[in-house]
């Protein structure tokens, strides 16, 4: 368990030279902030859901499917053995950079 001096320096050093990426921030997170944020994805609430209004609406589609009647779009990511040309949403997110207005 970090002692209180610690965590309060670490917050310190972190509000002197902020996080530059999503995963250097939450590297930098005390347990407690840790585990609100574990809580947060648990509740639903993901973070990175950006990816999908970024990529997904730009995504061309690679074929069609009929399913209870209604035409449905495939695209590369429906395919598991091709997955998206983008990436991982997660993977995406942690790279982003942190905005400091939300800290």
């Amino acid at each position: 368990m970090k002692s209180k001096l610690k965590v309060f320096a670490w917050k310190i050093f972190w509000k002197l030279f902020p996080p530059e990426t999503e995963a250097d921030r939450i590297r930098a997170m005390s347990d407690r902030e840790l585990v609100l944020f574990v809580h947060r994805i648990q509740s639903g609430d993901e973070p990175w859901s950006d990816f999908a209004k970024t990529f997904c609406s730009h995504c061309p589609a690679t074929g069609v499917m009929i399913r209870d009647g209604q035409r449905i779009l495939l695209h590369d990511c429906d395919d598991l053995n091709r997955g998206c040309p983008y990436g991982d949403d997660v993977a995406w997110w942690l790279q982003q950079e942190v905005d400091h207005a939300e800290l």
